[in-house]
């Protein structure tokens, strides 16, 4: 028993093979251990009760680590940094759990043959009490659930015992907390232990309750109606005897309305009392879930008449310190608690809300539903403490809320700190066995890392959602940054990871719905990737350091089939390309694809696309020339950036133009190139958007910036000409209406750029020769002395003299 305790699974697995006997059978301890306990259960005598129960205690240990290297505190223990290590270390360990599970089950059944038992579990439970008065021993009960967890067969086993049955098919014991308590115990229950003299719930019994709910229902894929379309079980299924008894519902209806919980923040309730009516609600959303119709509807009648208890049960939940005792009764075989103290009470949420939409109930209180109730108590408590109080279930079934009613929700600068912690729990999914949530519904993994369609779901959704809280705080005007809760929270480094291990949108996709789902996932964490790194330099400094722009070029993102993918991927490329000249080296030798994908994507149909690329170019020649030689090498690229200043869509034409203009400012290596630019160019002088005319009149500058060869070019289509024409235009006939020619940015460039020009004889001649300077004279008489455009004026009529 030390020595398991002592030991994770994957260490004291080879140490049990070791111990293997000869012929193969299986580990002799195993086997001697089992023989001890059914073979005498209760014991002749006091040294022989010892011997059972040590043997016991052993069983306990070795199935149910409690420490280990994935041990962590409640609030921490879904603070999944590096998902591919815990993914590996997590998914060893279930491995060896799983193993040891099937070695006990067939070692206890083997021996339960020799030993003339018909069932193990049942020899089991009848050890679960010691002393007098009766006392629990958590130890068979561990054994009992850990096996029961290995399978759906195994849990129903666990379900359908006789000493579980006979107790809640009794219906007239009495007193009702005593029946529903033999339930929870799979035993008969001394009052005097489980119920104080003030009529509280002892916290052991209650966290016994807990653990035996979570492993007594028949597991079946979770019902999360808001993160996957799919109803609850069928009917034909098997269910627990006493989920079909008449009397379990009105019994738990009765009982839980006579809880009285103290109002939240207006004193501290009871633990066992807490614990025991989250469990209820566990045991209300189990009868649910195998309940035929009309035995559900019962249940839902129940669950809206204990609205106000549900809700003060969750404040109350998270205000519970007793994550330590979680630990030590349900062990934390995948690094947290298999079972939080929250998760009865959002099965109960979601189950609420999938009935009352399936049946098209309207509420007939003013508030708002139940659910949105639960969702919103969720974001106003310490998120610490929320999910301290979540187990895989749990982080499901609160995402599914969250994610369900995102538009009614108010999501503020309080939101973050539960949303960031839940998105990082996503990673953490993938890692429990299929008895616990379901995995992918076709065969699909990238990689070295399979994929359980619990992750890809709760990515969807926390990256929603986080998108909504991220926009709604960052949009509200108050100038907030929230770069230091992002980082602190690693959303950065989680978002490269998930995008290595989810399937990246190719053009070869089937469209199937695990396909679909895949997209839907991948589309809304690249978004929220681009998003956080737009938003703050240090963001964006964080995905370079964790290889991000690896991540590009090995899953050909800018070549994805997805367009919504290519757009945040190129906007996250031009962000580091205008933040410095730093990132160019890193660009150029981690996406050496970029210019032929650049060159692609010019050609898209998708407009956005076009423009994005535009101006991914037009940043990586925002500092320097580095990439100009390169964009000479690539055949199609400057002749498609040259034909989208005049393509039909505005931003397209926009930054078209940003883009030769930078390509043209610091060298003329791709004057040349850009030659065939100027006519288009000058067409855009005229557009309607203010910023494009800009962007056209300080490209037209540049080219003739850095050298005098395509002045002479510039004269010939009238270029100057339609720069001074650009001006003249918006000259107001009387100086009071000036604040449209002081305001326009057109007017200032285009000045500037004739500065330019004017330094070349032939340009300057032909300045003259339209009269610029009488242009400029007026400009210096209307326009205010410390203004753009009157210095702008000033600056060209000095050139020109």
């Amino acid at each position: 028993s030390q020595a398991a305790a002592a030991n994770t699974a994957p260490g004291y697995i080879p140490a049990l093979s070791r111990m293997s006997d000869p012929s193969g059978e299986g580990p002799p301890v195993l086997r001697i251990l089992a023989e001890i306990v059914l073979l005498n259960p209760k014991g002749t005598d006091s040294k022989s009760e010892k011997l059972t129960r040590a043997a016991v205690q052993a069983l306990a240990a070795i199935l149910h680590p409690t420490t280990g290297g994935l041990s962590r505190d409640g609030a921490s223990a879904w603070a999944v940094r590096d998902v591919k290590a815990m993914s590996q270390a997590a998914t060893d360990l279930r491995r060896a759990v799983a193993s040891l599970r099937e070695m006990v089950d067939a070692t206890f059944t083997e021996a339960a043959a020799r030993a003339g038992t018909d069932d193990w579990v049942e020899t089991l439970l009848g050890v679960v009490f010691v002393g007098e008065p009766p006392r629990i021993d958590v130890a068979p009960l561990k054994v009992v659930l850990q096996c029961a967890r290995q399978s759906a067969e195994s849990s129903y086993r666990l379900a359908s015992c006789s000493s579980l049955s006979s107790q809640i098919l009794a219906g007239d014991a009495a007193p009702r907390l005593s029946l529903v308590f033999a339930f929870t115990t799979l035993h008969n229950a001394n009052n005097d232990r489980a119920v104080s003299a003030s009529g509280t719930i002892e916290l052991q019994p209650a966290l016994v309750l807990m653990v035996v709910l979570s492993a007594a229902a028949e597991p079946q894929p979770p019902l999360l109606p808001n993160l996957m379309a799919h109803g609850p079980a069928g009917e034909d299924k098997r269910s627990p005897q006493w989920a079909c008894s008449p009397g379990v519902i009105q019994l738990l209806s009765s009982l839980m309305s006579s809880i009285r919980l103290p109002a939240p923040r207006s004193g501290v309730a009871d633990a066992g009392l807490v614990l025991f009516t989250c469990a209820a609600f566990e045991l209300l959303g189990n009868v649910a879930s195998h309940a035929k119709s009309a035995q559900a509807a019962e249940v839902m009648e129940a669950i809206a008449s204990l609205e106000f208890i549900l809700l003060d049960a969750v404040a109350h939940a998270v205000e519970l310190k007793v994550s330590d005792e979680m630990k030590r009764i349900t062990g934390i075989p995948y690094g947290f608690l298999t079972t939080g103290l929250l998760d009865g009470i959002l099965h109960c949420a979601v189950l609420y809300q999938f009935w009352t939409d399936t049946h098209r109930l309207q509420s007939q209180s003013d508030r708002p539903p139940l659910p949105v109730q639960v969702a919103k108590a969720l974001l106003s408590a310490p998120a610490g403490d929320v999910m301290a109080s979540l187990g895989p279930l749990g982080v499901l079934r609160a995402l599914d809320l969250l994610y369900g009613f995102r538009t009614l929700l108010e999501f503020n600068i309080d939101s973050l700190p539960l949303l960031l912690r839940l998105f990082s729990a996503g990673a953490a999914l993938g890692l429990l066995p299929p008895v616990l949530v379901s995995t992918v519904p076709e065969p699909g993994s990238v990689g070295t890392q399979p994929l359980a369609l619990a992750q890809v779901l709760a990515w969807r959704a926390s990256a929603d959602v986080l998108l909504r809280a991220f926009t709604a705080v960052t949009s509200s005007g108050k100038g907030v940054s929230l770069h230091a809760e992002f980082s602190q929270a690693g959303i950065v480094a989680t978002l490269t990871e998930i995008l290595m291990m989810l399937p990246a949108p190719l053009h070869n996709d089937t469209g199937g719905p695990w396909a679909q789902l895949c997209v839907s996932a991948f589309s809304l964490c690249s978004q929220l990737l681009s998003t956080v790194i737009l938003h703050h330099a240090q963001l964006a400094a964080e995905f370079v350091q964790h290889n991000g722009l690896k991540l590009l070029q090995s899953r050909r993102l800018l070549d994805s089939s997805c367009t919504t993918v290519v757009v945040d991927m190129l906007l996250i490329i031009s962000q580091l390309a205008r933040l410095s000249a730093s990132y160019y080296p890193q660009l150029q030798e981690h996406v050496p694809s970029i210019y032929e994908d650049l060159s692609t994507i010019l050609a898209s149909s998708s407009a956005s696309a076009r423009a994005k690329a535009c101006n991914t170019i037009g940043n990586m020649s925002r500092h320097s020339d580095f990439f100009y030689q390169h964009f000479a090498r690539t055949p199609r690229l400057i002749p498609l950036l040259i034909q989208l200043c005049s393509d039909h869509d505005p931003a397209c034409r926009k930054f078209a133009s940003f883009a030769v203009g930078n390509s043209a400012f610091h060298s003329p290596l791709l004057y040349n190139e850009l030659t065939p630019a100027i006519p288009p160019l000058i067409r855009l002088l005229s557009d309607d958007d203010e910023k494009t005319r800009a962007n056209a009149a300080g490209a037209l500058g540049n080219l003739v910036r850095n050298s005098v060869d395509l002045c002479r070019v510039m004269i010939e289509n009238k270029a100057l000409e339609a720069l001074l024409r650009l001006v003249q235009m918006r000259i107001p006939s009387s100086s009071g209406a000036r604040d449209a020619l002081l305001a326009d940015s057109s007017v200032k460039i285009a000045l500037f750029s004739l500065g330019n020009m004017s330094v070349h004889a032939p340009c300057k001649a032909t300045l003259h020769a339209i009269s610029a300077s009488a242009v400029c004279e007026t400009l210096v008489q209307i326009c205010p002395a410390d203004s753009q455009v009157h210095k702008y004026a000033v600056r060209l009529l000095q050139k020109l003299q």
